[in-house]
């Protein structure tokens, strides 16, 4: 029941939304107030109105929206954790290297050491579970915090909200995140899309090269910005292979389960590259019984910024979003400094983005 043509002007990174609503009272999106269209100016990570009414209406919605997912988690069983603010900036960088050092917000203590306002909100939470937990834990956590970039408008504040289902390497566990995260957004909308890899039939195509570890992970970024150019210039000379020639056609792997599988084996793909994609198939026949494999869509060269990611990775985009709303999937928890790993699975929500879409 919301029209909001958009005027964008992404020279000045910024864009002005006007927006008129009218419906029942049974829609809990449905602006009540009457009166003029609401004029607001959004900026990187901002949102500036110019009455304060329309704020306070806005951050409501937005805080029913996080209550309702909450609700949700804490019906599955995820407990709320108090997010970490600060992270050691070496440590950090150190572990994601395609986040650039100058996106970060830095912070100097009295003692001279440079920490960073939190730019991943799960690293910090496992770096303090780690310190305390027992190998053999399994915790279902939940949490809501915000996020922080330097950028060339200013610092930007984004909100997020997680679930991480910690110390258990189990399909069923990624299913079951992957499950919780998909009816979030079919409570949402039905225009969504969920976008489904595997990080670690990536990795692994990429090491049968036998390349560096810098090597890799240039590989690993090129990928990530999705620039075939690149990619095909950066491998030309390697020598001929299959992991090679599925390198090269990265790009090219994504659709239905079975357009992949098509693809690869047109590619000469061998049965050892087919069966590392065994979890995939696996996740698609769970998709198929739940009747929501129109709303999914395969792609191999899924990639995230973060480093960390190890198994099934995933982002979901909904309707007249300009990027995904949610991300997740499999990664193994440890944290510099902490002689502990825990296997782990999880997502988080882009609040912000996502509460613009739905007002």
């Amino acid at each position: 029941n919301i029209d909001p043509p958009t005027i964008r002007h992404t020279a000045g990174w910024f864009f002005y939304t006007y927006f008129q609503a009218y419906g029942s009272a049974q829609d809990p999106w449905a602006l009540t107030r009457q009166g003029p269209p609401v004029l607001w100016r959004r900026k990187e990570g901002s949102m500036n109105f110019y009455r304060i009414e329309d704020e306070i209406e806005f951050t409501d919605r937005r805080q029913r929206l996080i209550d309702g997912m909450m609700q949700q988690m804490r019906g599955k069983g995820y407990r709320y954790m108090e997010p970490v603010m600060f992270e050691d900036y070496d440590a950090f960088v150190g572990e994601n290297s395609m986040i650039e050092g100058k996106s970060t917000v830095k912070v100097l203590s009295n003692d001279g050491n440079i920490s960073i306002l939190a730019r991943d909100l799960t690293s910090g939470l496992i770096s303090a579970i780690l310190r305390r937990c027992d190998a053999d834990s399994r915790l279902r956590i939940m949490y809501c915090g915000k996020v922080f970039r330097n950028t060339s408008s200013g610092i930007q504040e984004i909100r997020k909200l997680g679930a991480e289902y910690l110390g258990e390497d189990s399909l069923s566990a990624d299913l079951e995140i992957l499950e919780m995260a998909m009816d979030i957004m079919s409570g949402l909308s039905k225009d969504y899309i969920f976008e489904i890899g595997s990080s670690s039939f990536l990795r692994n195509l990429i090491k049968d090269l036998g390349l560096s570890l810098e090597s890799y992970l240039e590989i690993m970024e090129i990928i990530y910005r999705k620039d075939a150019f690149r990619l095909g210039r950066y491998i030309s000379e390697f020598e001929d292979s299959q992991s090679r020639r599925m390198l090269e056609n990265i790009f090219s792997l994504s659709g239905t389960f079975e357009e992949i599988m098509s693809r690869m084996k047109e590619l000469g793909a061998g049965s050892g590259l087919i069966s590392s994609l065994s979890q995939l198939e696996e996740t698609d026949s769970f998709i198929r019984q739940k009747g929501l494999e129109k709303n999914v869509v395969y792609d191999l060269s899924t990639v995230s910024e973060l480093n960390y990611y190890s198994g099934i990775i995933f982002r979901a985009y909904i309707k007249d979003s300009n990027g995904a709303v949610i991300k997740g999937g499999r990664y193994r928890a440890s944290s510099p400094g902490v002689n502990a790993q825990m296997s782990a699975t999880g997502f988080s929500v882009e609040i912000d983005r996502l509460t613009h879409i739905l007002v």
